[in-house]
């Protein structure tokens, strides 16, 4: 079955070279007369763009971008290639999809509930708050909800089985409804301490008791700090799970799934096991964690894209 979809999309979706003939990235046909969408940042102020349809080049022009979602509408002088069917209906966590495209087919699960991809992260033991005990979390620097961005490996929250997108709704007991409160909650606990977190995942509440521990040195310092060690860990899983994408966060609404993407293959497909499109891959963010724009935000993009073609 996987091997039908995967020849089901030959005409779907095009690989973007350049000139010496080097695939730069992938792109998604949205229109039989040529029109497709691909990674914006990946083909910008690319000289000798081509695409390859058939074994023949086709020069590729850039319609429009959209920078919010790092999307680019391109047209290639080419008929009779075959759009893709979407299915607005976003995946489950745990739901598993396919991307074709590559010399073989990546298969991996929705490990999120989709949300925004932000900037940066945010972690509890920022310069104007040192916690004396340690859990082991980030979260996102835009928003004061205590949404989980990334997880410490060995630490007490990655011990205990939390994961990354749960929300700590609940402390001990007490409502927890900002990052800064759950850090005044921890300035008052000690390394060893056994507490009591309730968080949401997905539209279930899961109880958990995770034992603090003391802060380790490398997790000690500012904010900037932590944000520079965590780009040498993105750097070190990059040279051992292959690259990562230049543009891999900053989103807003994606996606999170598990497939190994090489950022060759941004601008392909998610696709379900009916071979319908749930999302457009836009980002390999880390070693197992791929982004992907999903097919309700897309409706519009496409529209806005191709309004702002009409006006060029």
């Amino acid at each position: 079955a996987l091997e039908l979809i995967q020849e089901n999309f030959k005409k779907s979706i095009i690989p973007l070279k350049n000139e010496r003939g080097k695939t730069l990235v992938s792109a998604t046909v949205i229109h039989e007369i040529g029109q497709l969408i691909t990674k914006a940042s990946e083909i910008v102020d690319i000289e000798g763009l081509n695409a390859t349809v058939d074994g023949q080049n086709y020069p590729v022009t850039i319609m429009a971008i959209d920078e919010v979602t790092d999307l680019a509408l391109i047209n290639i002088d080419v008929k009779g290639l075959a759009p893709v069917s979407w299915e607005p209906k976003e995946p489950k966590v745990g739901q598993l999809l396919i991307t074709p495209g590559g010399k073989t087919i990546l298969v991996g699960v929705i490990t999120q509930p989709t949300r925004n991809a932000p900037k940066k992260g945010y972690e509890l033991n920022h310069a104007s708050e040192r916690p004396s005990a340690y859990l082991g979390v980030t979260f996102s620097a835009e928003t004061s909800t205590p949404v989980i961005e990334t997880i410490e490996l060995g630490s007490p929250a990655d011990k205990i089985g939390i994961l990354e997108g749960d929300q700590i709704i609940q402390f001990e007991g007490f409502p927890v409804s900002t990052v800064e409160a759950l850090a005044e909650f921890l300035t008052k606990r000690s390394p060893g301490e056994k507490v009591e977190i309730l968080i949401k995942r997905g539209n279930e509440e899961v109880k958990v008791k995770p034992i603090l521990d003391v802060r380790p040195a490398t997790a000690a310092g500012s904010f900037d700090r932590q944000a520079s060690q965590r780009d040498g860990r993105l750097s070190e899983l990059s040279a051992r799970g292959g690259d990562l994408s230049q543009r891999r966060d900053n989103f807003p609404y994606v996606l999170y799934h598990d497939q190994p993407l090489s950022p060759r293959l941004t601008g392909t497909p998610l696709v379900n096991l009916q071979g319908e499109v749930v999302g457009i891959n836009i980002a390999r963010a880390m070693r197992h964690r791929s982004l992907a724009i999903p097919t309700l935000k897309l409706d519009r993009v496409i529209e806005k894209l191709r309004t702002e073609a009409l006006g060029n």
